[in-house]
């Protein structure tokens, strides 16, 4: 029989956030990101000041962790507006969704550059 793994869904990894949309900003998925899972640790590009899937091996921005997706979202073929916790909140670590080219000990780093903006990883 084959396992299946079920997704969280939008918002899950929240822990806590401020009152209102103060945590929250709607930012630009660059295309060819693929299609991402609500809870993805996201960088930001320098040129531009778009998104994609972080990971510390990049070497355009998008190597310092600065958000994290609050919904799916498909940027295949095309840019994608998406919600993102940018500040003041709380996630769970168990919760966050990592590109597949991130290591463990990648992580570690992520969890401190989200900090820097009050993100903090529970």
């Amino acid at each position: 029989m084959a396992v299946k793994t079920d997704h969280l869904g939008a918002g899950a990894f929240i822990k806590s956030e401020a009152n209102g949309d103060l945590s929250r900003e709607t930012v630009t998925v660059v295309s060819g990101s693929g299609k991402l899972l609500a809870g993805t640790v996201l960088g930001q590009i320098t040129v531009g000041g778009k998104y994609k899937p972080y990971d510390n091996n990049n070497t355009d921005g998008s190597e310092t962790a600065k958000a994290v997706l609050v919904y799916d979202v498909d940027a295949t073929s095309a840019d994608a507006a998406a919600v993102c916790i940018v500040r003041l909140a709380e996630v769970w670590k168990a919760r966050l969704v990592w590109a597949a080219t991130v290591l463990d000990a990648e992580k570690e780093p992520a969890y401190t550059e989200l900090a820097t903006a009050n993100v903090i990883v529970r």
